[in-house]
C-alpha cells in the first residue's frame, strides 16, 4: 500500500511561476484559489504534485522535491538517498518523476560542501545570457544568494566556463543523459521500486527502451506530446490564463490540475489507488475547467496587462521536444 508519493523533477513540477512571496501581482491574482498562503514561501500549494495532494486520501503524503532549473542528475541522487534509508520499504513508496531536458550540469563544491547547477546552451556548451543574476553558475534559481556565495559564484564561473567548453559537445552530452536515464530507470526497475513518468523527455520513447521501460508509464497530451513542452500551444500558459496580467513561460493552475488529474488516473491504472473511480480528463472537460479559471481570474483581479513583466525558462530549449526527436 502506497503511503508516501515523492515528486520529482525541474521548475514544472516544482510549480515554477507561482512565486506569491516574490511577485504581488501573482499572491492576489491566486488568493482565491487557496485557503491561506503557508508561512514557508513554497509554491507546493499551486504545483501540481499540490494539486495531486488535494485528490488523493489524507493518510497518503506527497512531498514535492522539485526544484526550478535542476535536472537529472539531481532526481537520480535524491532518489538514492530515499532509497538508501535504512527503513525504506518500497512497496509503501511511489516515485513520480519528471525527467529533465538536455542543458543542465550538475557539480560539487568542495569550498561550499554543497552542490551547484549550471544551465547552458546544448549546443555551444556556453552559459544561458540571463543577466547579471542567472550567466553562470547558481545554487538556488528561486532564490538570491548571500554575498559570500554571489563571490564565490563569480569567481568560478570562468573556471566553470573554461571547463564547458573544452568537455562538452551536444553529441555527448547527448549520449551521457540518454545512458544515465535508461540506466537509472533500469535501477528502479531491478529493485521493483514504484515509478511513473507523468512528464517524460524525447529519449523516454526511444524504441529500444520504449517497451522495456516506459511503455504504459508516460502521460502525453492530445497530439502525444509531452505536456511541458506543449502548454502555449494548448492555451495552458500562464499569460493565457491571466490574459497577459502575468506573462510566465510555465504552465498556469489550469495546467497543473490537469497534470495532477492524469496522474491520479494513472495511478489507479497501475493499482497504486484502489476503491476509486478515474476522473473525467476528456478534452472537453478539461477545457472547461481551462475557460472557467481565465473568467474567474478575468473578473477577481484589478491588474493590467504589463508586457514586461515576464520571467524566463529555468532552462535552454535549443532541443526539439516532439516524441519522434530522437527515434
Amino acid at each position: 500500500m502506497i503511503k508516501e508519493i515523492h515528486c520529482f523533477g525541474t521548475s514544472f513540477t516544482n510549480g515554477a511561476g507561482f512565486e506569491w512571496w516574490k511577485y504581488e501581482v501573482v499572491k492576489e491574482i491566486y488568493r482565491p484559489y487557496i485557503d491561506e498562503y503557508p508561512k514557508e514561501e513554497t509554491t507546493f500549494p499551486f504545483s501540481w504534485p499540490g494539486q495531486l495532494k488535494k485528490l488523493l486520501p489524507k493518510d497518503i503524503k506527497v512531498s514535492n522535491h522539485a526544484k526550478c532549473g535542476w535536472g537529472n542528475q539531481r532526481v537520480y541522487r535524491k532518489v538514492m538517498e530515499i532509497v538508501n534509508q535504512p527503513n525504506f520499504k518500497p512497496k509503501e513508496h511511489l516515485f513520480l518523476i519528471e525527467f529533465s531536458e538536455a542543458s543542465r550540469a550538475e557539480f560539487w563544491s568542495v569550498e561550499k560542501q554543497k552542490h551547484f547547477l549550471i544551465n547552458y546552451n546544448v549546443k555551444e556548451s556556453t552559459f544561458l545570457a540571463r543577466g547579471s543574476e542567472f550567466g553562470g553558475p547558481v545554487f538556488d534559481y528561486q532564490r538570491t544568494p548571500s554575498e559570500d556565495d554571489k563571490n564565490y559564484l563569480d569567481r568560478i564561473s570562468p573556471i566553470m566556463s573554461e571547463y564547458m567548453k573544452t568537455t562538452f559537445s551536444e553529441n555527448d552530452v547527448l549520449r551521457r543523459i540518454e545512458q544515465n536515464q535508461v540506466t537509472f530507470s533500469s535501477f528502479m526497475e531491478l529493485f521493483e521500486l514504484n515509478w511513473l513518468v507523468p512528464l517524460p523527455n524525447t529519449f523516454c520513447f526511444n524504441p529500444l527502451w520504449y517497451d522495456k521501460l516506459y511503455k504504459d508509464k508516460l502521460i502525453t497530451d492530445k497530439n502525444d506530446m509531452c505536456h511541458q513542452f506543449s502548454i502555449q500551444q494548448n492555451g495552458y500558459g500562464f499569460k493565457s490564463e491571466t490574459s497577459g496580467v502575468w506573462n510566465d513561460g510555465h504552465g498556469g493552475l489550469a495546467w497543473s490540475e490537469m497534470i495532477s488529474m492524469k496522474t491520479y488516473n494513472l495511478m489507479i491504472e497501475w493499482g497504486y489507488l484502489t476503491n476509486t473511480e478515474k476522473l473525467d480528463v476528456s478534452s472537453s472537460k478539461l477545457n472547461d475547467r481551462k475557460i472557467q479559471i481565465r473568467n474567474e481570474i478575468n473578473k477577481s483581479n484589478s491588474f493590467e496587462p504589463d508586457p514586461r513583466r515576464t520571467k524566463p525558462l529555468q532552462g535552454s530549449w535549443q532541443t526539439i521536444f516532439r516524441k519522434d526527436t530522437l527515434i
